[in-house]
């Protein structure tokens, strides 16, 4: 999902902030390469993802992890917007780098 940050057909533009977590949370709405646009968030004091709308979703990232160099909220809950009621969580509980591609993919 964040690829479409950095990818060149991608328009990014700066949206009002919001309170997420009762912590402020500066805000870019992806467009160009994701039909509907789909807008970020992340935490002021560190710049963390915390939430990401898309579609008819509010996904909020908690529970920030480190493994092997690498940052990564392990729980997630997906929301309907339209009624606001969780309907999914997930948590990493185990996370392993991998030491080399799994044959056929390509690393871009």
């Amino acid at each position: 999902t964040l690829g479409a940050l950095t990818d060149p057909a991608s328009r990014v533009d700066a949206i009002p902030e919001i309170t997420e977590s009762d912590r402020p949370a500066f805000g870019l709405r992806v467009t160009g390469t994701i039909t509907p646009a789909m807008d970020l968030y992340f935490d002021k004091s560190d710049s963390r993802l915390v939430r990401i709308d898309w579609r008819s979703d509010i996904l909020r990232f908690s529970d920030w992890k480190e493994h092997d160099g690498a940052k990564y909220p392990a729980k997630c809950v997906g929301y309907k917007k339209s009624t606001g009621k969780p309907w999914y969580f997930s948590e990493i509980l185990e996370l392993e780098r991998l030491k080399e591609l799994p044959a056929g993919l390509k690393r871009r």
